[in-house]
Order: structure tokens, then sequence, then C-alpha cells
């Protein structure tokens, strides 16, 4: 009963964990965005108010959450080889990308920062793919400990 408590718990972690690194990630682009640096590269000539593009940050957060679940973020069996965690993630971030440039296109808004866009696609793969990993190595050093191990007899001939 520990093991379904513990995979439970990592898997139910993983929705709020998420929605976080995705709103990390949408606030590091805006912020590199309009950065100095960034600015010098190539100078912003649209207005993009931080309040406007903060509640927006927060509508696409949260409609991420439920295309993680169909791409099969939050199993509560997930995989223990992280590979497959990645290509999830990647998966659902490209999906929640072509979701945003699917609402933009249907705004008839022009949204003139395409950087803040992709940037905050790849940004959050990374943060999510940190993330995930961190999660994973936490519950194996669980396991060292005993913590959500099945205990499994095995009776037979050989």
């Amino acid at each position: 009963m520990k093991l379904k408590k513990v995979e439970l718990f990592f898997t139910t972690i993983l929705v709020p964990v998420d929605f976080l690194m995705i709103f990390l990630a949408g606030l590091s682009a805006y912020y590199l965005r309009f950065s100095d640096y960034y600015r010098g590269v190539r100078p912003v000539i649209f207005n993009l108010p931080f309040d406007e593009y903060f509640w927006t940050l927060i509508a696409i957060s949260a409609l991420m959450i439920p295309i993680f679940f169909l791409a099969g973020v939050y199993r509560v069996k997930r995989s223990t080889q992280i590979a497959k965690e990645i290509t999830r993630i990647i998966l659902a971030s490209s999906m929640g990308l072509a979701m945003i440039a699917i609402l933009i296109f249907f705004q008839r808004n022009l949204f003139d920062s395409r950087f803040i866009v992709f940037a905050g696609w790849l940004i959050a793969i990374f943060y999510l793919v940190i993330a995930h990993s961190f999660l994973n190595w936490l519950q194996k050093i669980l396991h060292v400990y005993g913590i959500g191990v099945h205990k499994v007899i095995l009776v037979g001939n050989s």
C-alpha cells in the first residue's frame, strides 16, 4: 500500500510543479525579451504590458495541464526511464505551443513577439526536464531507504 501512496504523491505533486515551471518559463522569456542585452540585439517595437501578459500567462499555464494529462505525463506508474519522460514533456510542450499558435491565429490579434512564445517553449522544456529529473531522483533516493518499494515473494519450481 505504501507504493501506491508514494507513486500517487509524486504524480499529484507534478501538477502544481509543472504549472509553476511553465509559468516561470513564461516569466523568464518575458524578462529575457525585455532585457538590456536582447534590446541591444533587436529593439522592442511593440507594447506588451506586464500585467496583461501576467494574466495571459496564468491562463496558458492552466491550459497546459490538461495537455500534459493527454500526453501521458501524469501516469500514476511513471516510467523510471527519464528519456521516455523527456519525450512526453517535449510532446506535451509542443502541443501547447501549437495551441498557443492556434489561439493567436484565431484571435486575429497580432502578437508581435514570436521570440517570447518560442523562448517560453524552450525554457519550459528545460525547466520541466529539470523538475521531473529532480523528482525522479528524489523518488529513487526514497527507494534506497525502503519508501515506496514493493516487497514481492516469488514461489515456483526453479
